[in-house]
């Protein structure tokens, strides 16, 4: 099996878990035990989790077995779980799915079958040979484009809106000024950037091509190469929880991918935190492209890997569509998880001003402030903004705005249920 080549789900290697709060100091008791110590530890109490560092046994399986500080008892444990995992096919398992396997064991025979709440605390970042925000088919960098038409700010279309902006730091172009409010870092372009720098840009422009009238909270929960870790993204999504930072929507135009198809726990705590206060939209993914399963090597990505948040309770998951409404070919096929579809093939819309690496065996082109681009990520931006042009605050819910989009309603301004 040759996983070079091949995009595969979840190889990150990583040394940190997510464990609920309430059983912090247990679990930490639990992996003294199985000789690996806890260097680090943050506490979210209103994502009701804490983050541990780890070092030891954790970041060295293949050691475990035989480390004299570990009891026969917890090291039947360590091989139980390595030769569970391995006997499953797939890729090799990272240390710490060995690590996670073996003390969710222990814990369930210690207590009845009970196991504490606990998972990785997972990359959200671009998988090898498959840059997630960066699209699909032709065109999987920004391209050139001439710039798109805003309407004027204080438009009655998505007047007393607000609308989340969760993504890579904002470059605060031109036409943004006096749009948004920033609850995190802006982005200044010093030098050549890669094509993700102006991700948060792009899709704050096609949010305010559909409601030019609202108001954009903007908070980067990943960095400019748009990479991160799921607790990152958690915690900083949290900040629109606070009364002031409220918003009638939010498109989370990003993903992660994982080994067991499970939704990554802290991701799906935010957005059950979240959801009873705004419409939580995602994209879909771009991975249309992949093989099926059937074909797939075990652990490799498929056209149907499940892509979260997008996959979890409480989201609105967007396709990425051509102007026809037949989804693009990067986009995987009609899924149950899939609620809507939307424009996502060759989008125009605001980016970054100087040269963009968007080839780095070419010369970098230079960019002035527009450009287009195709991707899940876009066609959930184009929700969001129709969510918040048919949004009347005091009238008619961002919820019901949607309720609309899925009942049809919006088929002739490309948006449709799937």
């Amino acid at each position: 099996m040759d996983y070079e080549r091949r995009p595969t789900v979840d190889l990150q290697k990583g040394n940190e878990i997510v464990v609920d709060q309430d059983h912090v100091r247990l679990v930490g008791n639990e992996l003294t035990n199985f000789g690996v110590a806890v260097t680090e530890e943050e506490v979210d109490s209103r994502l009701g989790l804490g983050r541990l560092t780890l070092t030891g046994a954790a970041v060295s399986a293949d050691e475990a077995t035989s480390d004299p500080g570990i009891s026969d008892v917890v090291r039947s444990y360590w091989t139980k779980a390595l030769e569970s995992i391995v006997a499953g096919g797939g890729p090799p398992p990272t240390n710490l799915d060995v690590c996670l396997s073996a003390l969710r064991s222990r814990f369930a025979d210690e207590y009845g079958g009970w196991i504490p709440t606990m998972g990785k605390n997972r990359d959200i970042s671009d998988i090898e040979g498959l840059p997630y925000i960066s699209g699909g088919g032709a065109s999987k960098v920004p391209e050139l484009s001439s710039a798109p038409t805003l309407g004027r700010a204080g438009s009655p279309e998505g007047a007393g809106v607000r609308v989340g902006i969760a993504d890579t730091p904002i470059f605060p172009h031109p036409q943004l000024a006096g749009r948004y409010k920033n609850l995190g870092e802006e982005f200044h372009p010093d030098d050549e950037v890669r094509p993700a720098a102006g991700h948060a840009t792009f899709i704050a422009g096609l949010v305010l091509q559909r409601a030019p009238g609202a108001s954009l909270l903007v908070r980067s929960v990943l960095d400019r190469r748009a990479l991160g870790t799921s607790w990152g993204v958690a915690t900083s999504l949290m900040c629109f929880l606070d009364e002031e930072n409220r918003v009638d929507v939010i498109p989370l135009a990003f993903g992660t991918y994982a080994r067991d198809g499970r939704p990554p726990l802290v991701l799906a705590r935010a957005v059950e935190r979240l959801a009873p206060h705004t419409v939580v939209l995602a994209a879909a993914g771009n991975h249309g492209e992949e093989e099926p399963p059937e074909l797939a090597e075990p652990g490799q990505l498929t056209n149907r890997t499940v892509v979260y948040p997008g996959g979890n309770d409480g989201v609105y998951a967007v396709a990425a569509a051509e102007t026809n409404g037949k989804l693009a070919s990067f986009s995987p096929p009609l899924l149950p998880w899939f609620q809507l579809s939307a424009p996502g093939v060759n989008v125009q819309s605001l980016y970054l001003y100087g040269p963009v690496l968007t080839n780095p065996y070419e010369q970098a082109p230079y960019f002035t402030g527009s450009a287009c681009w195709s991707g899940s990520s876009f066609a959930v931006a184009t929700v969001a903004g129709e969510i918040a042009k048919r949004t009347v605050p005091g009238h008619r819910t961002a919820h019901e705005a949607l309720a609309d989009l899925l009942a049809g309603k919006a088929c002739e301004d490309g948006i449709r249920p799937v």
